[in-house]
């Protein structure tokens, strides 16, 4: 995290006017005990809705605010008074950065405007199963590359005016007993599958992450070392803080060795007495105390610092957009003509009773605005293409933990649009695909050592001007093999609204290799790797070709 390089002064009580240190380890240097223990747990409800936790007696005040959610300030605002804006997976659906990048800035705006410092998103889990009640709220779809590409952006955004909390951390890919539900997933597929848009965080410097209510491998999430301490404050080198979700906090001095820092949203665990027993027994230690304070303080003087793919056959006439001249009513037909469905529940919801349903409508079929979002996820068959079994989804009753599931991730890596791609199943619409005005054509794929380009145009016969997606996937050495390598992974795409685009990227180190779980590091995969730029991850005319590592 950024330090300061100069004192300000705020104000307030033993919350008094104080300058504040040009570090966090300066500023956790200058707090007792008491002190340091208030900075680790909340301070439960402040006016009916707001949620709490102290700011080291430097802020000028005894609080920081903490408010949901991943898309919108839902935190018992009345409805009128916050913008709901598009659901977190709605973004994912942009395929656009620089767009996730302007939602994170107008999220961060609204949250600094009504008084609040700390925002509780974004989502960032990559979906399992289309059943998961919280998909929604998540910007990686069932990618863990659109999620990498995207959060990084949306949490530049957010922090310019706010903290962000990435959430909810990790495996919380499910609302069938998700407070205790027993997730068993091997650390190849965490690392590769649902650790990447987490860790995009971490390079972006998020403030903190709030890990989740499921347990991880018979540990509760939120004292988990392998996932805590391990992978967020090891692999990843993430310097900001952790905190539970409400009520997530199950222990004092195990959660506290895992790398939790913060307790919400009250103090049943991490209280003075509580705390101060746990360095008396030696269990936990000064220097422990003093990480998480400079850990929780990092990211607060940086705020403080800163102040603040066609449908349409050859040769038909498409049916949108329709003629405004040739087109006198439209009729909506069914229950969401009348009330919109548009979020769902928990943290993601927030109330707004003047959303302009039937214009953006009206833009969208009369061509004022142009279509251009592709699937975040695979839309399936049945509800159970992939043929998962009980154990898998949602889970058997667990012997270990009574009351409560587990859930085996025995897929591993082949599940999403990997699993229809391995198993040569074609979904009902696949990951990648979408719609726009306009046709376009993929043509000249070059390779050149790790560079991979190709040319996309708009059909010269094409009446309208739209937007198109192309992705790049590569097809791991072996996948014809081996029943656990995915016939195809996403690895770029690239928005393009121009009659002609050359579209090029060049492949990292990252982007060809494999978590060794001996060597606990990424190593490259040699051999050779199949190469397909399309506008979807099947069903489309493709470019295919290969290169060698």
């Amino acid at each position: 995290m950024m330090s300061m390089s100069m004192s300000l002064s705020l104000a307030a009580g033993p919350h008094v006017q104080r300058d504040i240190p040009p570090t966090a380890k300066a500023a956790c240097a200058s707090l007792n005990f008491s002190m340091k223990v208030e900075l680790m747990h909340g301070f439960g409800e402040i006016d009916g809705y707001s949620r709490n936790s102290g700011c080291g007696y430097f802020c000028g005040r005894k609080t920081f605010r903490w408010d949901n959610g991943p898309q919108g300030f839902g935190d018992g605002s009345p409805a009128g008074n916050s913008t709901q804006w598009p659901s977190t997976l709605n973004i994912a659906a942009t395929f656009d950065p620089v767009l996730a990048y302007e939602w994170g800035v107008a999220m961060g705006e609204e949250w600094w405007g009504k008084g609040t410092n700390i925002l509780e998103g974004p989502g960032i889990n990559v979906m399992r199963v289309p059943y998961n009640g919280r998909t929604f709220e998540y910007i990686s779809g069932e990618d863990p590359v659109l999620g990498s590409l995207l959060v990084g952006p949306t949490i530049d955004g957010m922090q310019q005016n706010a903290m962000a909390i990435a959430k909810h951390y990790i495996l919380n890919n499910q609302e069938t007993d998700r407070s205790g539900v027993n997730e068993l997933v091997d650390e190849k597929t965490i690392m590769e599958l649902y650790g990447p848009p987490f860790e995009a965080a971490a390079k972006h410097k998020v403030a903190g992450y709030m890990c989740a209510y499921n347990r991880i491998n018979g540990v509760w999430a939120c004292e988990q070392p392998f996932t805590l301490r391990k992978m967020l404050k090891g692999f990843w080198n993430f310097t900001g803080f952790i905190v539970s979700d409400w009520g997530a906090t199950h222990s004092t001095s195990e959660a506290v060795n895992a790398g939790l820092d913060i307790e919400m949203p009250g103090s049943k665990f991490f209280n003075e007495a509580k705390l101060k027993a746990s360095l008396d027994d030696g269990s936990l230690t000064m220097e422990q105390f003093d990480e998480t304070c400079v850990r929780i303080l990092s990211p607060c003087t940086v705020l403080l610092k800163n102040g603040v793919v066609d449908g349409s056959s050859p040769g038909s006439k498409p049916l949108l957009p329709l003629s405004k001249a040739d087109t006198k009513t439209i009729a909506l037909i069914g229950a969401d003509a009348e009330t919109p469905y548009t979020a769902g529940g928990g943290s993601g919801h927030v109330d707004d009773s003047n959303v302009k349903y039937g214009n953006a409508i009206a833009d969208l079929i009369f061509g004022n605005t142009v279509p251009q979002a592709k699937l975040p996820v695979t839309m399936p068959l049945t509800g159970n293409d992939q043929g998962m079994t009980e154990h898998q989804w949602p889970g058997i009753k667990s012997a270990q933990f009574p009351g409560h599931l587990e859930a085996n991730y025995s897929e591993g890596l082949i599940n999403g649009y990997r699993w229809y791609d391995k198993h040569k199943v074609m979904p009902a619409f696949p990951f990648g695909f979408g719609l726009t005005y306009g046709t376009f054509k993929y043509s000249d794929l070059q390779i050149e050592g790790r560079t991979i380009s190709f040319t996309v145009i708009r059909r010269p016969d094409s009446p309208y001007a739209g937007c198109d997606t192309p992705q790049i996937y590569l097809s791991y050495p072996g996948a014809d093999s081996d029943l656990q390598v995915p016939s195809k992974v996403l690895r770029y795409f690239q928005k393009t609204c121009k009659p002609s685009t050359l579209i090029s990227y060049t492949l990292t180190d990252r982007d060809v290799s494999n978590w060794d779980v001996a060597q606990q590091m990424w190593v490259v995969t040699r051999g050779t790797y199949g190469v397909i730029a399309a506008p979807a991850s099947q069903g489309v005319e493709s470019l295919v070709g290969s290169l060698t590592i």
